[in-house]
C-alpha cells in the first residue's frame, strides 16, 4: 500500500499502540489510508490521516466512506448475516424498491474487501470478519432492522422451503428481531426440538 513511502515514527508508533496486536486492525488502516490517500505525496501531512481508537471505530470510518447505494447493500447483507445468499439479497434489495446493479456492487465490496466470495457454493457471500458485519448492522435504526428481518424470514420461507429444517434457528432469530412472536416462538420450538432428536440420535449409536 504504502510503495515508496516511509510510515513516519509518530505514525507508526500510534498505529501500533491502538492495533494492540491485532493485524485485522493494521490491515483495515493500510485500506482506509489507501482510499483516502489516491496518490497524493502529502498523505502524512494530511490532518484527515487519522488512527481511530479502536477496531470498531476504524471498521466504522470504512463504511462511512462508502457511497449510499453501496452502504445500504452492505447493510441488507449484514441483515441476512455473517453469510449469506446473493439471491436472498437480491430479493430483499428488490422488495425495497432498490434499483441498482446488486452484482456490481458486490463487486466492489469484495474487491474493497468488505465481504469475499466463499468457493464452497455458488453466489454464497461472507463478511471478510464478523467484526465488519456486526459495525455494518449497527449502522441500522431499529426500526428499518425490524423491518428488513420481517421480510429476510419471509424471503428464506420461500425459497427454502424444501429445506427450512436446516433454518429454524435463522429463522427464530429474523421473527424474533421483526417482533413476529409466534412465528419466532414456532421456530425456536422447531430449533429445540430438532437440537434434542440430533442428541437423541448420537446418544443411540454409543456403545
Amino acid at each position: 500500500v504504502l510503495k515508496e513511502k516511509i510510515l513516519p515514527k509518530h505514525i507508526e508508533g500510534n498505529l501500533l499502540t491502538k492495533a494492540e496486536g491485532n493485524p485485522f486492525y493494521i490491515e483495515e488502516w493500510l485500506i482506509l489510508l489507501l482510499k483516502k490517500w489516491k496518490g497524493k505525496d502529502d498523505i502524512f501531512e494530511n490532518e484527515e490521516i487519522l488512527i481511530p481508537d479502536n477496531l470498531n471505530a476504524l471498521v466504522l470510518s470504512r463504511i462511512d466512506l462508502l457511497e449510499d447505494p453501496i452502504k445500504q447493500v452492505l447493510q441488507k447483507a449484514s441483515v441476512i448475516g455473517a453469510e449469506f445468499y446473493e439471491n436472498i439479497l437480491s430479493e430483499l434489495h428488490s422488495r425495497v424498491n432498490e434499483k441498482n446493479n446488486l452484482r456490481s456492487d458486490l463487486d466492489e465490496l469484495t474487491r474493497m474487501e468488505f465481504i469475499r466470495k466463499l468457493l464452497s457454493q455458488e453466489k454464497f457471500y461472507a463478511f471478510k470478519h464478523i467484526i465488519t458485519r456486526d459495525v455494518t448492522y449497527n449502522t441500522l435504526l431499529k426500526s428499518n432492522r425490524k423491518i428488513l428481518h420481517g421480510i429476510t424470514g419471509e424471503i428464506i420461507e420461500e425459497y427454502f422451503s424444501h429445506s427450512i429444517e436446516s433454518f429454524y434457528y435463522e429463522l427464530a432469530t429474523h421473527y424474533d428481531i421483526a417482533e413476529n412472536n409466534d412465528k419466532a416462538i414456532e421456530y425456536l420450538t422447531l430449533a429445540a426440538d430438532k437440537a434434542k432428536k440430533k442428541k437423541e440420535d448420537e446418544n443411540a449409536k454409543l456403545p
